[in-house]
């Protein structure tokens, strides 16, 4: 596999294995590392014929909740107890915005989960913590499982619009911290999947919303290099500088107000964004749908992915109107210079 090989996991949310599922009942942060050291150990000697490689991705728990004792299961504890950098190049903690798992009854909604943000930042506040703790340890800190809603996401959830722009909030707001890179989780006919490249029982090739959020986060972050800063922090509005090599390169917006496509679209409210003076010339692209209800007719800068992959359309532009920029609820918009 050569450089297309990231690193090696050894074992996935170790943390939930104790009490005899996987491993004795007094399994401890400490007994993990002791173990994993000696599985690394013996796989670097195989590959490398050294004893310590950087070629693994640790910890790998579940959502981190707890982090006041020294005890508990974190990746914290766990570079304390000995997971070092000659052999992990990162520490990995998974997330995500509710659960589809086993519940009964009502279950999530979109109010509740992609379109709370109260919600995201309340499970964010962990890993704000937990890359500032590692962060002088040598080894990165990355969300290496997320997505919308776990066990493959929630219909008219994680496969409408809702989970497109989510996905522009949270990415943004996880790049303002030290976490260094995030990886989204997905599957065939998985909910939560940006697309699915092969015809599967009655359904076609096609993108999902998803899609969207990642064209637009693409857009954001490319070329490399980029810092991001929260302008806004509101409980359903979200903004973003983001810097290049120092100098301001573009302003991201999001509005988590909810809007489906059952309303009447003149109806639909916008909040303004005040840009600085001398952004008057500057294009915005718009990630807009009818309403974050349905998976249909989505366009970002006026473009959209057909059944075969292809981005068609010409890119379109809206206009900075009397210092201003308005982002509809369920939309969002990134402003370039």
């Amino acid at each position: 596999m050569g450089n297309s090989l990231y690193a090696y996991e050894i074992g996935n949310e170790v943390d939930g294995w104790g009490n005899g599922k996987h491993r004795e009942g007094n399994w401890t942060v400490q007994r993990y590392v002791n173990q994993w050291n000696e599985f690394a150990t013996a796989i670097s000697r195989n590959l490398t014929g050294k004893d310590a490689a950087t070629l693994f991705q640790g910890c790998a728990f579940e959502a981190p909740r707890h982090v006041n004792e020294r005890t508990d299961w974190n990746v914290e504890n766990a570079e304390l107890d000995g997971m070092g950098p000659d052999k992990a190049k990162t520490v990995s903690d998974h997330e995500y915005m509710g659960a589809n798992c086993h519940y009964t009854g009502a279950g999530p909604t979109i109010a509740d989960t992609l379109f709370d943000r109260t919600n995201m930042l309340s499970r964010v506040w962990y890993h704000d913590y937990l890359g500032n703790a590692t962060a002088n340890s040598g080894i990165k800190y990355v969300i290496g499982e997320t997505n919308s809603i776990s066990c493959q996401g929630a219909f008219n959830i994680s496969d409408v619009m809702a989970s497109a722009v989510w996905a522009v909030d949270y990415v943004m707001y996880l790049s303002s911290l030290k976490v260094s890179r995030v990886h989204f989780h997905m599957g065939t006919r998985y909910r939560y999947s940006p697309w699915q490249p092969i015809f599967y029982n009655d359904s076609a090739p096609h993108v999902n919303p998803m899609y969207y959020g990642n064209l637009f986060n693409a857009a954001v972050f490319a070329g490399g290099n980029k810092q991001t800063e929260v302008l806004v922090n509101e409980t359903n509005f979200g903004a973003y500088a983001v810097y290049s090599s120092g100098s301001l390169d573009s302003i991201v917006a999001v509005n988590l107000n909810i809007w489906n496509s059952t309303f009447d679209p003149v109806a639909r409210p916008y909040t303004a964004l005040a840009l600085p003076d001398d952004w008057q010339d500057a294009k915005v692209s718009r990630l807009t749908s009818p309403g974050v209800d349905i998976a249909g007719n989505i366009t970002f800068a006026g473009q959209y992915v057909d059944q075969n992959g292809r981005i068609v359309g010409k890119k379109t532009y809206d206009k900075v109107n009397d210092g201003e920029v308005l982002v509809g609820a369920g939309e969002a918009v990134l402003v370039q210079k």
